[in-house]
Parts: C-alpha cells; structure tokens; sequence
C-alpha cells in the first residue's frame, strides 16, 4: 500500500493510499499517515482490509500530492552516501556514516515548486530519497529488508 498525503480543491490535507492514478481518501478511516504510523501494525492492517470497501477517490490530475508526512518530529540525513558523491565534491570518503538534520521546513511535496532565498545566488540542488521508521533511526544501518520501514517517498 502506497501512503499519500493530498490535498482537493478545499486544500485540507487528507491521508490517503495511491492505487494506480486515484487516491483512495482513507480520512473516513484515520486523521493522517502518522496517525497510522503510530497506530502500528494493527491500524494498517485494519486500513488496509478496508480498502475493498467503497471510499472516495481522487484522481492525481484533481488532487496534489503533498509531503507524506507534513510535520515529522525529525529528519535525519545521511550525507555522502556513496562513493562517487564523495569523490564529485572532492572530499574524502568517510569511514563512518555523515549524519545530519534537516529543518522539518524543507520537506517538500513530489510536485511542489521549491521556493529559494532571495540571497541565493547559486542554488545546489540533490535527489533525496527519505523512509520513516517505526523505531529509531539505529536500526537504518542494521536492517536493509524494510520490516521498519513505514513510508518511502522520494523525488
């Protein structure tokens, strides 16, 4: 199941699950993904066998897509995270992992225009990719076989 935040003409942001182009509206069901997220596996199973049944729908080309996620507590970031980002910014690569944090502000929509500082002169941009875990951010380097992982979304 594919977790989405939208909004529709009234742009009040609705949890949802994407299924194909249509968002299947699941605010009949929970307040938001982190309420899901928080409810644990027990919710989501509960969302998810609830499904089938009839829901509003949205299609993608009425609604925007928004940050899964509007106001997650903390973003952690893994800087360098390959060998050739290293090697392209003429740094050395690390021995251990660079961790940073990101301001919650900088969370941005799939398709939302990326507002920049009247100061910036010469904007850097990078693809990100970010996942959200039921438990701490710990279990990122120990477990790659995604049983935490409770949302993706990249851009």
């Amino acid at each position: 199941m594919r977790l989405v935040t939208f909004t529709e003409s009234d742009q009040r942001p609705r949890p949802g699950a994407l299924q194909g182009n249509r968002v299947v509206d699941l605010s009949d069901q929970i307040g938001s993904i982190q309420e899901l997220i928080d409810g644990g596996p027990e919710l989501l199973l509960s969302v998810h066998d609830a499904m089938g049944k009839a829901h509003s729908q949205v299609s993608l080309t009425q609604g925007t897509l928004l940050a899964p996620i509007l106001n997650p507590p903390r973003i952690f970031c893994h800087g360098l995270a390959y060998r050739d980002h290293a090697i392209e910014t003429h740094q050395a690569i690390p021995k251990v992992p660079t961790i940073f944090l990101k301001l919650t502000s900088a969370l941005n929509g799939p398709h939302s225009t990326v507002v920049l500082p009247k100061l910036a002169q010469q904007p850097d941009y990078d693809a990100e990719f970010a996942f959200v875990h039921r438990q701490g951010p710990e279990k990122t380097f120990l477990r790659t076989d995604g049983r935490n992982t409770s949302s993706i979304t990249r851009s």
